[in-house]
């Protein structure tokens, strides 16, 4: 009785550990396994929350963002959701820019606003998991231009 127990608990792991391989290599094959604890939703691989670098403001509205990996290049879109700032009691309104859904890559993240410098990062890394992409999640302080 006792070695059957053990028999199925080792086929027990071995299932799951089977479940989880085939999971991984389904997530770096397509993007996200979309089962075992997996939701269905395909998250972007790029996020820049866009401040002033001056005041510290939230800064994305009106900018544009641009993600480039290769040949494949992508405008970025606008994300709403509320900011807390540690000094302010309350929370903000706040734009962040996303992008690459589901596509993991080593990208150049470009920011551009009307009134400030370029902003750009390089090598930009979106790794996966048994889930999907995994967000790199960036900080872009725009630079107010001089007169």
């Amino acid at each position: 009785m006792r070695r059957s127990g053990k028999r199925a608990v080792k086929a027990s792991a071995v299932f799951v550990a089977a479940a989880t391989a085939l999971c991984a290599a389904l997530a770096l094959g397509v993007g996200g396994c979309g089962g075992v604890g997996c939701g269905a939703v395909e998250y972007p691989a790029v996020e820049v929350l866009v401040f002033d670098a001056e005041t510290g403001a939230p800064a994305a509205q009106g900018s544009t963002g641009t993600l480039r990996d290769g040949d494949y290049t992508e405008r970025m879109r606008e994300n709403r959701f509320e900011y807390a700032r540690p000094e302010d009691p309350g929370s903000l309104p706040a734009t962040a820019l996303t992008g690459a859904d589901g596509r993991r890559g080593t990208y150049t993240v470009r920011i551009e606003k009307p009134g400030y410098e370029p902003w750009e990062r390089r090598s930009v890394r979106s790794t996966s998991d048994a889930c999907g992409v995994t967000t790199t999640q960036l900080r872009a302080d725009l630079r107010p231009l001089r007169p």
